[in-house]
């Protein structure tokens, strides 16, 4: 268990105990480069578990410690918030990297990249994962958050996928299972392995076309600096998030070196030195000026970690 030192909690579990389970292991690594949003500050310890084994050994030896620990994807849809954290980064790699296909179902490693798998369904032949065009994440975070964009989701191509229980045993769980809402899924709390998703035949030059008009949309309204994506879940039976921020007049607003999009206004960008305590507090004004204007409270999409 972790230990407060000072105020401040210090990690009790040694490099040398964590090496004797996995084999790639970063002391002081900073998480800036880990997210897609380029701002944070460092994990006392960065962990890539490269196969099942690994990532099993892993986390029983986390949780006997009683150790804090946050599984990160592809960190397109992450903020940590403080200059340390104070526990243990876990991301996948090596067998969960991999993608195969039976019949016109794919399955994906957690750790595959969606534009990955996207690339290996064009080359199959297969249809459905046009609507997710662009989504920078992996499997595991699209399917956890049931990311979605243009009109579609994963929920609309998932059919099962594989995940830790809480006895670290590998379960398969159906659709049925995934509780599939905007932007959630019963998943969410789950080590998940792997997903599978069921596709249809198509010719890879007409799938082409799809994804090239879909693209052309999404970088012509998207931000190209840094940031992590949609800020704001979009609210129900209102305008999006976007529009309302818009309608704010909060295009352009600056914090230090955070500052809501001018192409996208649900978008924090980072000019090139944002914090994580920059971008908070333009959230929290964000979201002020919304509930002040509009009565809405705004939930935040992107996951803080703390």
């Amino acid at each position: 268990m972790g230990h407060i030192i000072g105020g401040r909690r210090t990690v009790s579990v040694s490099k040398a105990a964590i090496l004797a389970v996995a084999s790639d292991v970063k002391e002081n690594e900073p998480l800036s480069g880990r997210t897609t949003f380029r701002a944070g500050g460092t994990a006392k310890y960065f962990v890539i578990a490269q196969n099942l084994a690994e990532l099993k050994n892993l986390l029983s030896l986390l949780r006997a410690e009683k150790e804090k620990y946050f599984l990160l994807g592809a960190g397109s849809n992450v903020l940590f918030a403080s200059p340390v954290y104070d526990g243990v980064v876990v991301a996948l790699g090596g067998d969960f990297r991999k993608i195969s296909r039976k019949g016109n179902a794919v399955t994906a490693g957690a750790a595959a990249r969606m534009g990955t798998l996207e690339a290996f369904a064009v080359k199959e032949g297969l249809s459905g994962l046009e609507t997710l065009s662009g989504i920078p994440g992996t499997v595991g975070g699209a399917v956890a958050g049931n990311a979605g964009a243009n009109g579609g989701s994963v929920a609309d191509v998932f059919e099962s996928a594989e995940a830790l229980d809480a006895n670290l045993e590998v379960k398969s769980i159906p659709k049925s299972g995934a509780e599939f809402s905007y932007r959630s899924s019963s998943l969410s709390s789950s080590t998940i392995l792997a997903a599978t998703f069921l596709l249809k035949p198509d010719k890879p030059s007409e799938i082409l076309k799809r994804i090239d008009a879909i693209m052309a949309r999404r970088v012509a309204a998207q931000p190209h600096l840094p940031s992590a994506g949609s800020v704001f879940k979009n609210p129900a039976g209102t305008a999006p998030a976007g529009k309302l921020m818009d309608d704010c007049g909060l295009k352009g607003l600056k914090i230090g070196g955070a500052m809501i999009s001018n192409e996208h206004a649900n978008f924090i960008v980072n000019t090139g030195n944002a914090s994580p305590a920059d971008v908070l507090a333009l959230m929290e004004a964000a979201a002020g000026k919304v509930k002040e204007k509009f009565g809405v409270t705004l939930e935040p999409e992107i996951k803080v970690v703390k």
